[in-house]
């Protein structure tokens, strides 16, 4: 009785794996033959292909259009006839060479993107930047080579490790506005795509290197590095919280009006100011317009040597002019480029809770100084701290 009733469920489960779960997902198009928008249908991907075949000719016997139930099967497996017709070929094939299961393979899309762009992107100094807290080498697929004997090796390279500038999404803002994405759109061109492709996050994701890592929190030895990144997160999440409140006005709750401040009402600043917190590289790039300088002794083969300039982050940016009110805007530190003044939006007398470093003592280990995770409430008023991007040396 049992097996009665579970032969049926069984083939519902097989008829809505090959029909459901392994669907290609197409776009929807306009057919003519139907005068209407229909779902085209798609490609499988190489592993889709393979579990549905896999599938599909684990059902089907060799013989099942010798003995005419063609038809019936594919009623009950809601399949087309071609199908059963492949799945008895392919199980005839399987059976007569004896080897198990082969696997598939398409050729490529021919409108694939190279992904070599994004690669190279990821290795710039825009995606990321040298890792010198984990000096370690990480081993890269570089994929197969056919030698002239016939035989095929197995090709791996090297890199050294490299830290990920902000989140994915800012590399992918990032690409967008590089040459990069100019070199893509050039060599994605075709008739029906005249302006060729853009970035997107799949393809970046798809193509980063296993060197590319996100730096932790706790992973610096620097007390002021781990203690900025830690707070600039935990402030960055409430930002909008604290903007967009509502605020107690006698027995009311209204929304704030907007903001007039120094800051709020340049736009330009304002977008700045927005984005600052993001991440560490979104900080460094807006607080400090000059940018990154070059020591060509320190370069090795192609790869070029960067650092900050020590004055300007010292706080005497070599920009700076106190005799001329338009060098402001180009020099770098936070007073010169949002202003003295906080935006009353976000600095209010409410207390709030910062992270501070604080040394834990292990019984075995002794002390280790990490960020405390009960982070200490600040006595003073909730003000917004002006972040600088921690010092870093320079070359002799």
């Amino acid at each position: 009785m049992a097996d009665a009733k579970t032969a049926p469920v069984l083939l519902e489960m097989s008829k809505s794996f090959l029909n459901d779960i392994l669907r290609a997902k197409g776009e929807v198009v306009y057919s003519k033959r139907h005068n209407s928008m229909v779902q085209s249908g798609g490609r499988r991907t190489d592993e889709q292909r393979n579990a549905y075949w896999a599938a599909a000719v684990s059902h089907i016997p060799k013989d099942i259009m010798k003995t005419r139930q063609g038809r019936a099967a594919m009623r009950a497996l809601g399949v087309p006839y071609r199908v059963i017709k492949q799945a008895a070929e392919r199980r005839g094939k399987l059976e007569d060479s004896a080897k198990g299961w082969c696997a598939i393979t398409t050729a490529a899309h021919s409108d694939k993107v190279d992904l070599q762009l994004y690669r190279d992107f990821w290795h710039s100094e825009l995606a990321s930047t040298e890792d010198n807290v984990h000096k370690e080498l990480t081993t890269v697929y570089c994929g197969t080579c056919e030698e002239q004997d016939g035989s095929v090796t197995q090709q791996y390279t090297q890199h050294w490790r490299r830290a990920q500038l902000g989140t994915d999404k800012d590399c992918l803002a990032a690409f967008n506005a590089s040459e990069f994405a100019a070199q893509l759109k050039e060599a994605t061109k075709t008739a029906k795509l005249p302006e060729g492709r853009k970035g997107n996050l799949q393809d970046l994701r798809l193509a980063k290197c296993k060197c590319i890592k996100m730096r932790g929190t706790a992973e610096s030895d620097c007390k002021i590095c781990s203690v900025f990144e830690k707070n600039l997160q935990t402030y960055h999440s409430k930002r909008h919280g604290w903007r967009n409140s509502m605020r107690k006005v006698g027995d009311k709750l209204v929304k704030p009006p907007p903001c007039t401040c120094y800051i709020c009402r340049n736009e330009t600043r304002k977008q700045q100011f927005y984005q600052f917190s993001r991440s560490v590289s979104a900080a460094t790039s807006v607080l400090h317009p000059c940018g990154k300088m070059e020591y060509s002794p320190y370069a090795i083969g192609e790869s070029k040597f960067c650092y900050f300039n020590g004055m300007c982050m010292s706080g005497k940016c070599p920009k700076r002019n106190v005799f001329n009110a338009s060098a402001r805007e180009v020099s770098c530190g936070w007073d010169f480029v949002f202003g003295t003044q906080y935006c009353p939006l976000e600095a209010t007398d409410d207390p709030y809770t910062w992270w501070s470093w604080k040394p834990q003592v292990y019984m075995h280990t002794g002390v280790k100084r990490a960020l405390s995770c009960m982070p200490a409430r600040c006595a003073t008023p909730r003000r917004v701290p002006r972040p600088a991007p921690p010092l870093q040396s320079q070359p002799p």
